[in-house]
């Protein structure tokens, strides 16, 4: 019996110890496990944190000449969806396409547009005088009409972003904030000096006038060559977000609303710098017009007995152009009006002009 008892004893004080042993092992174990999981979450703490990839919108492949992907554009703005010239007018319709029509009066040096019917994937037009020029989506530049310049001296632009049609040449903003132009005067000379825009950096938007160009700055300010006249003054503009160079004349629209303008007869100054809610605007020649934020317009013009107050009865207006013979108005339904203060263009046809980004 005590042999029996003493294998008993033995035999528990065994199991007892393996027992003991074995969960200090799972401990051991438990603890490597959570020391090497500190170990990785300290490192992933340690590491420089990456920056999260930004999504880049497609670009055009422009050396191998693959335009199915739209590029390097300015935010849409209906501001770019109609123009007019002398009696003749374009419009961007939805798919890209154009349309054209040509007044009753034509002028000097003038012609009807030809068919622009191969115009496609347009994203801009501008138009001045009497040429017509459009924006394609893959940065390239379309030209048709009477000008100072031929389309071989735009065939290589790229990567254009704006386009701006003036008397007789053509200016192109690119998207490193460069810009381009070409052109002058109808006999191709540039006697104001209004192409001298080689040293110009940091450009959001253009306009070009009739014998000067303006720019504006990223950083709200303003710079101009050509005829000094027409744009002294623009260097003290600050917080402007758009501008129109118009013949004789440059306006400036500022973030609050406001209008500053600059040129022209000083009786005009005055009653632009009253306008407020302002959300767009165009020079003509010795015009201006101003878009408020209720869709209405309101204009001011010169003539010989001095300025006169526009009265334009237009409503539910997203965009307005002064041109060098019409105001233009295009409508949130994608109609357009026109009018030389005497008599209306009919544009009935008209019924699908882009207002919207495509």
């Amino acid at each position: 019996m005590k042999i029996k008892r003493l294998f008993v004893t033995v035999l528990s004080t065994i199991l007892l110890v393996t027992f003991i042993a074995a969960c200090n092992g799972n401990d051991d174990s438990r603890n490597s496990d959570k020391a090497e999981t500190e170990t990785i979450h300290e490192s992933m703490h340690n590491e420089d944190t990456p920056e999260p990839v930004q999504e880049q919108d497609d670009v055009t492949d422009l050396e191998s000449g693959d335009e199915s992907v739209i590029p390097l554009l300015q935010p849409f703005s209906p501001q770019n969806s109609i123009s007019s010239g002398t009696e003749q007018f374009i419009g961007l319709r939805n798919d890209g396409t154009v349309l054209t029509y040509s007044g009753s009066s034509l002028v000097r040096g003038q012609t009807d547009l030809r068919d622009l019917s191969d115009w496609v994937d347009i994203t801009a037009v501008s138009m001045s005088f009497s040429h017509a020029v459009g924006l394609r989506s893959n940065g390239t530049v379309f030209a048709d009409g009477y000008y100072g310049f031929n389309q071989s001296d735009i065939d290589g632009w790229t990567d254009i972003i704006e386009i701006s049609a003036g008397y007789a040449y053509l200016v192109g903003l690119r998207s490193d904030g460069t810009v381009v132009a070409v052109g002058g005067d109808l006999e191709g000379d540039d006697v104001f000096g209004k192409l001298n825009i080689d040293n110009w950096t940091d450009i959001v938007a253009i306009s070009a006038g009739h014998n000067h160009t303006v720019g504006l700055r990223d950083d709200g300010t303003v710079v101009a060559v050509g005829e000094e006249r027409n744009y002294n003054g623009v260097e003290g503009w600050t917080d402007i977000i758009a501008i129109s160079a118009g013949q004789g004349h440059t306006v400036g629209l500022k973030s609050d609303g406001t209008v500053v303008s600059v040129g022209g007869r000083e009786d005009q100054l005055d009653v632009v710098s009253a306008w407020t809610d302002i959300i767009a605007i165009s020079a003509g020649i010795g015009n201006t017009l101003g878009l408020t934020t209720d869709g209405s317009v309101v204009g001011v013009a010169e003539n010989r007995q001095g300025v006169v107050f526009m009265e334009i009865d237009w409503t539910d207006i997203v965009a307005i152009y002064a041109g060098q013979t019409h105001i233009m108005g295009l409508r949130a339904n994608g109609t357009v009006v026109a009018s030389n203060g005497l008599r209306d263009e009919d544009l009935g046809e008209w019924t699908d002009i882009r207002t919207t980004s495509p």
